[in-house]
């Protein structure tokens, strides 16, 4: 007897034909499952910043997660912020300083776009360090604690790369952060703003190398 042949073309076949895993199809089902979890790793470490992790997985997390997977939303409407704090920068070239200039806004970015809102999270962390690990001793500001923190680093470095891919030029031989604090009062109360200025060590690129 002589059975009818049946093609795989068949799409009436497609249901009852088992799954077959070729040595290929699993290498390829490994390998997207492996980069399924490395993605959800580093985003939920970025998402969550009070995670005790290593300084290097979170730089590693802020460099893969920003600006593509970058989410600018909140479950519940912000309180007003006690202190608005942005981000300056000045730059030497040459023997002479620049004048201080907000990082995004004096490079043409709007104030209410994904680039100033990656620069309020630097800011917002460079000011945690600011407001626990400065401290004085013989009556001077001491830096060191911040200097070597991540939020510092991360703050510098988007500086540069912003100033750089902006301009296509470098900022100079060396560059000065520094934090403006703006006071916002509560909404019942004078409207009137007191700002404030904290200016952080000059890095030096050439001293760096």
């Amino acid at each position: 007897m002589k059975f009818p042949e049946f093609r795989i073309t068949d799409i009436r076949l497609l249901p009852y034909l088992p799954l077959v895993l070729t040595p290929r199809l699993k290498w390829f089902i490994a390998a997207l499952t492996a980069l399924g979890a490395v993605h959800f790793a580093l985003t939920t470490v970025y998402s969550f910043q009070y995670l005790p992790v290593p300084p290097v997985v979170r730089e590693a997390s802020h460099r893969y997660t920003v600006p593509f997977f970058h989410q600018n939303w909140k479950l519940f409407a912000p309180e007003v912020p006690v202190y608005d704090n942005q981000l300056e920068y000045r730059y030497a070239a040459n023997g002479a300083w620049s004048g201080w200039a907000d990082v995004s806004g004096s490079l043409g970015y709007a104030p209410n776009g994904k680039i100033e809102y990656i620069e309020q999270v630097i800011t917002g962390a460079l000011a945690w360090q600011i407001a626990n690990n400065l401290y004085e001793r013989n009556q001077r500001k001491q830096f060191d604690r911040i200097v070597q923190s991540f939020d510092y680093r991360r703050a510098l470095y988007f500086t540069k790369q912003l100033h750089e891919n902006t301009t296509g030029q470098t900022p100079g031989d060396s560059i000065q952060l520094r934090v403006k604090f703006r006071f916002t009062p509560p909404a019942d109360k004078a409207y009137t703003f007191q700002s404030s200025y904290l200016e952080l060590p000059v890095y030096s690129f050439t001293h760096a190398k």
